[in-house]
């Protein structure tokens, strides 16, 4: 628990956040595996925060930190049994905290006139691309060429799923991609535009990667078959 409040108090400090409560809690349910839950609340102008549904033709905007294979499979490896040979064989699981871009994060959704163009986002969680920019429109076009990589020899599977952090999916009327790419500059923040709703012509995600269509998955079919 030491550590782990330590890693807390570490990680907040380098993002501009204090460290203001970490509490223990002793339960047999626990012995096997501990649990940690780290949370931070914020509050913003109710006049500056947007909350509409993406339109045809709108633009998805990637912004933060780069992707690689750090966090593949990191949120079904959070809730699986591990030993001590995890470490030769699940190190990939593991996503790699970036606390400079996290702050440049914050800083950029700070600011009213930033947030005022923003229809909708999504932060970067279980699924990476696949998911926090898929969960945005009901339908779209990811290219994943566009993405930002740490570094060379990704496939578009990796680059599709990896739960790499400090990443950040806005969406934004297509007039204003041009002024919400200059903010981000302006926060050194690295942002491209990746990807466009096209839910107006069909209910289907097409991904495309090296000029190849990888899948096109139609909602309206997924739905059905969780029903």
């Amino acid at each position: 628990m030491t550590g782990a409040a330590a890693g807390y108090s570490s990680y907040g400090n380098q993002i501009g956040l204090a460290t203001g409560l970490v509490d223990e809690i002793y339960h047999p349910d626990y012995v096997a595996k501990r649990l940690e839950i780290g949370a931070v609340m914020g509050a913003a102008r109710r006049k500056n925060v947007i909350r509409e549904n993406s339109d045809p033709g709108d633009q998805i905007i990637l912004l933060g930190g780069r992707t690689g294979r750090d966090g593949i499979g990191g949120a079904t490896g959070s809730s699986k049994s591990h030993t001590t040979k995890s470490i030769d064989t699940c190190g990939a699981e593991v996503q790699k905290g970036n606390a400079p871009t996290e702050r440049k994060i914050q800083r950029f959704f700070r600011r009213p006139e930033i947030t005022r163009l923003i229809k909708k986002c999504n932060d970067f969680g279980a699924g990476g691309v696949s998911v926090a920019i898929g969960e945005l429109a009901a339908g779209l076009h990811i290219n994943l060429d566009k993405v930002p990589k740490k570094y060379a020899g990704l496939d578009g599977t990796e680059i599709a799923i990896s739960e790499s952090q400090e990443r950040m999916a806005i969406v934004v009327d297509s007039k204003d991609v041009d002024a919400m790419l200059k903010f981000a500059d302006e926060e050194n923040l690295e942002a491209v535009s990746c990807c466009r709703s096209n839910q107006g012509a069909s209910s289907c995600h097409g991904v495309a990667w090296q000029g190849n269509s990888e899948y096109q998955q139609s909602l309206h079919r997924y739905k059905r078959s969780k029903k």
